[in-house]
């Protein structure tokens, strides 16, 4: 039986954990088209479904809910691998956080300019709002990750 590859998995985790299939293609610089080829491929090397396709927008199936942590699991061991064999810790990119009112007054500023001194190659950029619209945001793949109070109602995010 063919294995399911870091590149489908990883076209998986970004569809089910994204808005949208456009969203989840952005984010890994694909077409749609090609999203959904490797998901497609995921699902015959798995032989099942793993995103319902017949309403307004594809949600994870049963199985699909679960491959989904397991799915995380892989891609954190992938990218820990690379960073073990990576000489440089140094980041670079563009990083989106989210954040409330009393979190941007005290310790992001601080936060921000520590990274910059350890990761000038990083581009921050934090938003300002109530933790309903930062999660909204965060479902809308907008954010990479906030700081909020509590854990999310929303089934999409992890806490």
């Amino acid at each position: 039986m063919a294995q399911p590859s870091i590149k489908q998995l990883e076209a998986f985790w970004w569809a089910a954990t994204c808005s949208s299939f456009v969203t989840a293609a952005e984010r890994l610089n694909l077409s749609v088209s090609s999203l959904s080829k490797r998901i497609s491929e995921l699902e015959s090397v798995l032989r099942q479904p793993l995103f319902d396709r017949s309403g307004h927008k594809a949600v994870l199936t049963q199985a699909g809910e679960r491959l989904l942590p397991a799915a995380l699991q892989v891609l954190n061991a992938m990218a820990a691998l690379g960073q073990t064999l990576d000489n440089s810790s140094e980041l670079t990119g563009h990083c989106r956080i989210g954040v409330g009112d009393l979190s941007a007054q005290t310790w992001l500023p601080s936060l921000i300019a520590a990274m910059r001194r350890q990761h000038p190659g990083l581009m921050l950029e934090a938003y300002v709002d109530v933790g309903g619209v930062l999660e909204q945001r965060l479902s809308d793949g907008e954010l990479d990750f906030a700081v909020l109070a509590g854990r999310s109602s929303r089934s999409n995010l992890l806490s």
